[in-house]
């Protein structure tokens, strides 16, 4: 709540302060190695929906592109799942039976 309130940016000591606190909260958070097949999976996802007005793709041709991208059939899912809930690049829902088969990669185009 501190960093709130007003900041003279003129001050050295209030710059370091907020430095500080975001260093702190920064090494709270939950950090974890993610593997590089991933990354090479996200990307191209995102390459192959380009080709797509909708920004979507289908999860059956998101199994073929993981597979091409070194991420094994069974990682797949926890591959989607990070992507869309932690770093929120895609919407990935398959609990939703109308979703299930389909990950979506622009979602501002939904709105």
């Amino acid at each position: 709540d501190d960093l709130i309130t007003g900041i003279d940016n003129s001050n050295k000591k209030d710059i370091e302060l907020i430095k500080g606190k975001i260093e702190c909260l920064l090494s709270q958070l939950d950090s974890r190695d993610i593997p590089a097949p991933w990354l090479v999976f996200e990307f191209v996802l995102h390459k192959y929906a380009e080709r797509n007005v909708l920004r979507k793709v289908e999860k059956r041709d998101c199994i073929d592109i993981a597979y091409i991208c070194g991420v094994k059939e069974d990682e797949v899912d926890l591959a989607l799942n990070y992507l869309h809930f932690e770093a929120g690049t895609l919407l990935y829902y398959p609990d939703i039976p109308e979703l299930k088969k389909l990950v979506i990669i622009d979602f501002q185009l939904i709105f």
